[in-house]
């Protein structure tokens, strides 16, 4: 029905995904990113909770960044420390908002009302050193 079907001057093309996952418990779906934000960036963010087995940052055509994605660790455990680290702190000037990936929802309830898991003291962006060196390369 969908295969072949023409949307926004686009054919839509349906393939049967041969590895699907083994389970969406370690997923958390991730959204309010900054366009500026490479994927390389937040993934080596990301890679502080655990194992990254599958990682997505949902970009255009022109290949600018949708502000969002998911990430599957590779356990329940590593994703809740994942969420819990990185809800609503600040990375590149906007609020960063993570939730448990809902493959019906696809983070609807979390993306209309991204306050909900946000505590309420402002979390304030962490920069290492590296990270700082890296972004003012003239100081070296």
């Amino acid at each position: 029905r969908f295969d072949g079907a023409w949307v926004d001057n686009r054919q839509i093309k349906l393939e049967v995904d041969l590895k699907p996952p083994k389970s969406f418990r370690p997923c958390v779906f991730f959204h309010n990113v900054s366009w500026t934000t490479t994927a390389h960036d937040l993934k080596r963010r990301l890679q502080q909770f655990g194992t990254i087995e599958e990682f997505e940052l949902r970009v255009k055509p022109n290949g600018r960044s949708l502000g969002m994605g998911t990430c599957r660790f590779a356990c329940s455990k590593e994703a809740k420390a994942a969420i819990k680290g990185l809800d609503g702190h600040m990375l590149q000037g906007r609020r960063l908002y993570l939730c448990r990936y809902d493959p019906i929802g696809a983070g609807r309830v979390q993306a209309s009302r991204p306050w909900e898991n946000c505590p309420p003291e402002v979390k304030e962006e962490v920069v290492s050193d590296e990270e700082k060196e890296e972004s003012n390369p003239s100081s070296n």
